[in-house]
Order: C-alpha cells, then sequence, then structure tokens
C-alpha cells in the first residue's frame, strides 16, 4: 500500500511524483507458519523522525535503516525502513492483505 504526503515534494526546482520516494510504502508478505513480515518506508521531515522512532520501537516494531532518497529535496525527507514478523491474524485485520491473500 502507498500513502502519499500531503504537499508537494521538489528536487532541484522538479516537482517528483511520489513513485520517486516521496510517499510512503508498507509492504505485507506471508511467510509461513501462520505468520506475516511487515515492511514499511516510511517518508519523514526532520521532525517526524525521531517521535516516528520511538513510537516504533516502544510498539515492538524494528528500524532497520535511516536514509535519503534524493539529493537536493525540498522539503528535506529521510526514509525510515521498519520491520515486523507477526501472526498472520493480525495482518488479515489490514484491507490491503485481502487482495494478497
Amino acid at each position: 500500500m502507498t500513502i502519499p504526503r500531503t504537499g508537494k515534494v521538489r528536487d532541484a526546482g522538479t516537482e517528483e511524483p511520489d513513485s520517486m520516494g516521496s510517499a510512503i510504502a508498507i509492504n505485507f508478505q506471508p511467510t509461513g507458519g501462520g505468520k506475516c513480515a511487515i515492511t514499511g518506508d516510511f517518508v519523514l521531515t526532520a521532525m517526524e523522525v525521531n517521535p516516528v522512532i520511538k513510537a516504533f520501537r516502544d510498539s515492538g516494531i524494528e528500524v532497520t535503516a535511516l536514509h535519503n532518497h534524493m539529493l537536493n529535496d525540498e522539503p528535506r525527507l529521510s526514509s525510515c525502513i521498519s520491520a515486523q514478523t507477526t501472526k498472520r491474524k493480525s495482518c488479515l485485520r489490514h484491507p490491503s492483505w485481502h487482495s494478497r491473500a
């Protein structure tokens, strides 16, 4: 599933589409044994990074990377990569799972 940020993102003055790394992406994948893997690429401003990482860690979600997709983006954005393995039942509560099951 993809969740676009509000507002436009520009890189070197050119407006960038969500598909170029300025939208949040969340993926669900069955892993067997009644579990699924959930990964996310959360696109954040500098003021959002620490509160989101804290919320992930407080919820038992692993933060695996923090990096940038663009060099001259405005606003300046960072991508926080998260990962979690959970019981499939909790994945089934998510609407995007139904199209993949």
